[in-house]
């Protein structure tokens, strides 16, 4: 049986899963609680987030505090090694992101700031909406194969 499709969510797709329940965001955070996928993040990401929604969308704390357990798995921190050894595929503040979720094994990368990132390798970097068509496509293909 081959493995479920990793994703590794970034700041960005997290609180925008944690602010609107009708979005590309929050589908990949309900798709990953039916374990149809993992989804991973790393501990500096949600501090990011927690950060974030605090200073300016208060109001989607709560509701990720609720969501990020049922669906989201966290890798360890990169090293600083590894945050060197990447840095050339992102952006400098981003290079965190790109090395967890190399370490994380993810097949996908998910953000909203593509251009932030150059063409890790064996890591597709996606946006949500993108994902989900993804998605959408292989539950296609595997419901005509039955």
């Amino acid at each position: 049986m081959p493995s479920r499709l990793r994703l590794f969510l970034h700041t960005d797709v997290i609180i925008a899963g944690s602010a609107s329940p009708d979005g590309a965001s929050h589908a990949l955070f309900q798709v990953a609680e039916l374990r149809l996928l993992e989804a991973w993040t790393s501990p500096l990401v949600l501090t990011e987030v927690r950060r974030n929604l605090l200073q300016k969308l208060p109001r989607g704390l709560p509701i990720f505090e609720v969501l990020w357990p049922k669906s989201l798995q966290i890798g360890p921190d990169p090293s600083e090694q590894g945050m060197v050894r990447y840095a050339d595929y992102a952006h400098a503040k981003d290079a965190h992101v790109v090395a967890a979720a190399i370490q994380a094994q993810a097949d996908w990368l998910v953000t909203f700031n593509v251009r932030h990132f150059y063409s890790p390798p064996g890591l597709i970097v996606l946006r949500p909406g993108d994902a989900v068509q993804r998605i959408r496509g292989s539950i296609g293909r595997l419901a005509a194969d039955s």
